[in-house]
């Protein structure tokens, strides 16, 4: 009896390279396709961050008779610390205020300097003591503070790995003063600055002229940047100088623009806005909404939001 023998033919080359052609744009797409949703997610994340950030303000100023803590500088008679160290306790974390604050009692005494200041001690003072104050009190808590707040950190800054006591969001450094060397007035004769006066203290929202829809209070910004080719982390406790405070936690009316589309890890500047995502960055409001700012918006716009006490137009633009 005679068996017929059915002969198998297997792939040749060219399909196997077609097959595998096809699969790897398939694999390209999804990429692509989980790239994007990831991106949403993190871009959800880092609203949810603002708006927490903003409710924080919020209560911090209900609680304090309106008033806001400086960028850096002494709050209702406390030692020179930043915005974000005084609202510890509004975002949930009253321990660590208590740790920080443990950290500044001690620094201070140990170095026979008073705790608590007037209001004429402020971080860019150019006196002795007030200089020597700013930098125990962060010196303090540097030592203290190491871990990283996830609150005050944005998922895409490619800057920082999430792992420093970093901040990825900027205060309006007019509506918080004392948190860069740009809060203070310029000699004209030497252009250096010139402090001598108390940081104003402002109440929200009553100071708020222009509304607070109209009014930002905060925008994302990498939390590692460039300054004279130097990479500095803006923590979000400030960071003390032997000159004085760099506190780095605003921005201001000399920011420099256009916006920085995605810059690269080592690349942002820090006299610019940084936008994590290709369709922009985020601005929380007064009014506690957080917008999607386009990265084409010009200074002229910027100035407008930022400038609280000043009536303005061109408010529509900030989108």
């Amino acid at each position: 009896m005679s068996r017929t023998r059915v002969s198998r033919k297997g792939f040749t080359l060219i399909e196997l390279l077609v097959v595998i052609a096809i699969i790897g744009v398939l694999v390209g797409l999804m990429m692509g396709a989980v790239q994007k949703v990831r991106e949403a997610a993190n871009n959800i994340t880092s609203v949810n961050n603002m708006r927490n950030i903003g409710l924080a303000i919020t209560n911090c100023a209900t609680q304090n008779k309106e008033r806001l803590p400086p960028g850096f500088g002494s709050f209702r008679g406390g030692p020179p610390v930043s915005a974000f160290f005084n609202l510890l306790p509004y975002l949930d974390n009253d321990a660590m205020y208590r740790q920080g604050m443990i950290a500044i009692q001690t620094a201070f005494t140990s170095q026979s300097i008073p705790v608590l200041h007037d209001a004429s001690f402020y971080p860019l003072t150019t006196s002795s003591v007030g200089g020597t104050a700013s930098k125990t009190a962060t010196g303090a808590l540097a030592n203290v503070l190491k871990v990283p707040f996830k609150v005050l950190n944005a998922p895409m800054d490619v800057s920082t790995g999430g792992l420093d006591p970093v901040t990825s969001y900027a205060l309006n450094g007019q509506l918080f003063p004392g948190g860069s060397l740009n809060d203070g007035a310029l000699n004209p004769a030497s252009g250096v600055e010139l402090v001598t006066l108390a940081l104003p203290v402002y109440r929200f929202p009553t100071d708020l002229t222009n509304g607070g829809s109209n009014t930002m209070l905060a925008v994302e910004k990498s939390a590692v940047v460039l300054i004279s080719g130097n990479t500095v982390p803006r923590t979000w406790y400030g960071d003390a100088t032997s000159t004085g405070t760099v506190a780095k936690v605003g921005v201001h009316i000399g920011t420099v623009f256009p916006v920085q589309l995605r810059p690269a890890k080592g690349a942002a500047l820090d006299n610019s806005i940084q936008a994590f995502t290709s369709g922009g960055f985020n601005s929380l409001m007064g009014d506690g909404g957080v917008r999607n700012i386009s990265p084409n918006v010009n200074l002229t716009v910027f100035n407008t939001v930022t400038n609280f006490q000043t009536a303005g137009s061109g408010f529509a633009d900030w989108d």
